[in-house]
């Protein structure tokens, strides 16, 4: 029989009829015994369990090494989006709003897509369908993309007709818009034409209609933004993400009263401004390619200097434990945090393709408009995207390349985290996500609510 290990990735919280368990790598919650819990927790040698079995398939027990099992499920979920084409396209990099922390502030031009380069694109999505990616789905990225709505709406009767005629079947459509135009008509129309759902960002509670999209005007009156989402909530399912900073941090508990109180509180959530340059040492040059600080010379001049409006991401975990998870209407949110996951997003797979308007295809939002990190073009052969340098640095990016990711707990609630930042701007140490601050928290709260049947000498599992 092989030799039994305890998991490195129990979790423990103790409660009057028992202890609460649970496994970040299985995601499994039970309530065990406190005499069983006591043996997973110390580091004697491990007994004769009489739940051996019930034990190993819960996870909080395994036979072999964990990190296999890990790289096993990241490689099982590559080969599960085999069959899936996850696109995101944006027919303009322009925007008519000015958000300094925006992903495409270095590569912002007033282009939009030509009539050529949509054409390339469904010619583009055709050929991947015909390759097996029959089931697809599309989110409208930007800049702000309902600036070339005509465009958008054309290219989603098209992208249909032409995936339904390669035999492949286009699920619902999404929008991320800064909702300055989503009207009550537009967001009308872009249901009717297969966009189902929208992200909206606020940064502020005043909206100054430029740099801060805020939830209300100097007078205290609904801002365009706020008003343009709940006329929308009649036709679009919604995400309201609020980007937080410092400077916005002590207005945060205002600003999800109003959203609560106009009831998107269940759809909102926060998301930390960061400061990818400060964090990592690395810097931009005029061409948009990313650079190791301590590479550049004077040839090489930085667009962006580091930002003290930045928090932490520590402090964000605090807040956001703080004003959100603590919450009845967040369980969803740590429902989902405390779910394993074979990839941190579909960058790492071959289903991911965003497509700028010049129709340069990158793997990352973050790369939209860079075309130091394209993969190659639209009007490109496949045969050419996949001798990309690039291309084959997406597919050879794993997240246990990483010596501390691979030792850390958390690894399989976060697989490593963005791999764009490990590819481009390669810092030091790991950029951990929240959760890896926010999990006993997190597993407290879960494991001190859930309801289950008196445990007598083993473990109840739910």
């Amino acid at each position: 029989m092989e030799t039994i290990y305890r998991s490195r990735y129990n979790y423990f919280v103790d409660r009057p009829d028992g202890v609460m368990a649970y496994n970040a790598r299985t995601g499994t919650f039970a309530l065990l015994s406190r005499q069983i819990a006591e043996q997973l927790r110390s580091a004697a040698e491990l007994p004769d369990f009489p739940d051996l079995v019930q034990l190993l398939e819960m996870g909080f027990l395994h036979a072999g090494d964990e990190k296999d099992r890990l790289i096993s499920f990241y490689r099982d979920g590559k080969q599960a989006d085999s069959g899936k084409l996850s696109l995101t396209i944006a027919p303009t990099l322009a925007c008519n709003r000015k958000c300094g922390y925006c992903y495409q502030t270095e590569y912002r031009t007033g282009k939009i897509m030509s009539p050529q380069t949509q054409a390339a694109t469904i010619s583009f999505v055709r050929s991947r369908v015909q390759a097996g990616q029959t089931e697809v789905h599309c989110v409208w990225y930007g800049g702000e993309p309902l600036l070339a709505k005509t465009i958008l709406f054309d290219m989603c009767s098209r992208l249909k007709a032409g995936i339904e005629e390669e035999g492949g079947r286009l699920l619902p459509m999404m929008v991320v818009t800064n909702g300055v135009l989503l009207d009550a008509e537009t967001a009308r129309r872009l249901a009717e034409s297969g966009v189902k759902s929208a992200q909206i960002s606020f940064d502020s509670m005043i909206d100054d209609g430029y740099e801060h999209r805020g939830l209300v005007t100097q007078d205290r009156k609904p801002s365009i933004i706020l008003t343009n989402i709940l006329s929308a909530m009649d036709h679009l399912k919604l995400h309201i993400r609020v980007n937080v900073t410092r400077s916005n941090q002590s207005t945060l508990p205002e600003m999800l009263s109003i959203l609560r109180d106009r009831g998107l509180g269940k759809l909102t959530y926060l998301a930390r401004v960061s400061n990818l340059e400060a964090e990592t040492g690395a810097v931009t040059d005029r061409s948009g390619k990313r650079h190791r600080r301590e590479d550049c010379n004077d040839a090489l001049f930085p667009l962006f200097q580091p930002s003290d409006d930045t928090l932490t991401r520590f402090d964000f975990s605090e807040l956001e434990s703080s004003l959100m998870l603590n919450r009845t209407e967040a369980l969803n949110t740590i429902s989902r945090k405390l779910t394993p996951r074979s990839r941190f997003c579909c960058a790492t797979s071959e289903s991911q393709f965003v497509i700028a308007p010049d129709g340069e295809i990158s793997r990352c939002w973050d790369s939209a408009g860079s075309n130091s990190e394209s993969i190659g073009s639209v009007h490109d052969r496949q045969s050419k995207i996949e001798e990309s340098e690039v291309y084959r640095r997406w597919l050879a990016e794993s997240p246990f390349s990483c010596v501390a990711c691979t030792a850390c707990k958390v690894l399989p609630l976060c697989m490593g985290g963005c791999p764009h930042t490990r590819l481009f701007m390669q810092p030091e140490k790991p950029l951990c996500e929240a959760i890896e601050q926010q999990i006993q928290f997190c597993v407290e709260l879960v494991g001190k609510r859930l309801s289950v049947p008196p445990v007598q000498n083993g473990c109840e599992e739910t």
